[in-house]
């Protein structure tokens, strides 16, 4: 069974979702000053799919986002959303590329590790997926949801394929703390399910 698979059974896996005062200040380092008309243009694009993707419009999303890059090929940010949808849509090499893609332009991007990370997993690539989940864990986010989930999502791809039941655990553990702390109760209850589930499991 694929990782996502199993998350997907305990409810887990859905779309992740930046609230927009952590957004937009991550996002403008990546932006092109020296472009201001084109910059408001793309932003303005950038906002709309990121709308549709909360939506699970996943096409429109990409539409939006690559009318963002068009217009300023340097936004980071939106080459790291473009790959969540593009993931959503199983266009797996598509979405690394486009993760790849923002890393070189934002090379401390915990949003594109994150993202690349799953689909990573979806291709069954769970060690690179393990490698980009420390990554995020390593860049110690401002976005606490996205670090929580890195360890929810690392300590599974631990415990379930490779053996590491006990360092899985903790980060799972150390999940469901931070998921208390911001109280999300919703999320901090489901790391509780994936938590019982690998305990008891052989």
């Amino acid at each position: 069974m694929k990782l996502k698979q199993f998350l997907l059974i305990l409810g887990v896996f859905s779309v992740f979702w930046l609230s927009e005062e952590i957004l937009l200040p991550a996002a403008s380092a990546s932006w092109d000053r020296s472009a201001a008309i084109a910059q408001t243009t793309a932003i303005d694009f950038f906002k709309q799919g990121l709308s549709k993707l909360a939506a699970n419009d996943y096409r429109g999303a990409i539409e939006d986002l690559t009318e963002a890059t068009r217009l300023n090929p340097n936004f980071a940010d939106a080459y790291a959303f473009r790959c969540e949808a593009r993931t959503q849509l199983l266009d797996l090499i598509g979405a690394i590329a486009d993760c790849n893609q923002a890393l070189q332009l934002d090379p401390d991007s915990a949003l594109a590790y994150f993202n690349r990370g799953d689909a990573r997993a979806d291709l069954q690539d769970i060690p690179g997926a393990i490698e980009d989940f420390t990554e995020v864990i390593r860049r110690n986010p401002l976005n606490r949801r996205l670090l929580a989930e890195a360890y929810l999502r690392r300590g599974a791809s631990r415990a379930y394929y490779f053996g590491e039941k006990a360092e899985g655990l903790r980060d799972i553990q150390t999940a469901t703390a931070l998921f208390r702390q911001q109280g999300n109760t919703e999320d901090y209850q489901r790391a509780l399910e994936v938590l019982e589930v690998l305990q008891r499991r052989d």
